[in-house]
C-alpha cells in the first residue's frame, strides 16, 4: 500500500507526529495489526487477479466507508481537521467507479 504517502507525511508534519508507520499490506489469513488480513482464499484469488492485471492498472481505495452511498455516521468526535479533505478525496476517487446494483 502507498502508506505514508505525501498527504500523510504533510499531515503527520502539521500534526506534530514523526512516527508515521507503514509496511501495509494485503494478505491471508484472518487476523493482523495494522495490515489488511482478506482470508487465504480471498488473498490467493486477489494475487492471481493482480497477477494478471498488472500493478499499474490497480488502485486500492481505502475507506471507513462506501461514501458512493452513505456518510459516516454523524457524531464522530475527535478527527484530525484534515480529515474533510481526505475524505473528500476519497469520495471523488470512488465516484470514478460505478456502484454495483446501482443504475
Amino acid at each position: 500500500m502507498n502508506y505514508p504517502n505525501e498527504f500523510d507525511r504533510k499531515m503527520a508534519k502539521a500534526d506534530g507526529r514523526t512516527e508515521l508507520g507503514g509496511d501495509i499490506m494485503i494478505h491471508g489469513s484472518h487476523y493482523s495489526i495494522g495490515c489488511l488480513a482478506m482470508g487465504d482464499p480471498a488473498s490467493e484469488d486477489l494475487f492471481v487477479l493482480a497477477a494478471k492485471t498488472g500493478l499499474k492498472n490497480i488502485s486500492v481505495i481505502l475507506s471507513p466507508v462506501d461514501f458512493r452511498v452513505r456518510d459516516l455516521p454523524a457524531g464522530i468526535n475527535g478527527l484530525p481537521r484534515w480529515t474533510k479533505a481526505l475524505y473528500q478525496s476519497i469520495r471523488e476517487e470512488l465516484g470514478k467507479y460505478p456502484y454495483p446494483g446501482k443504475k
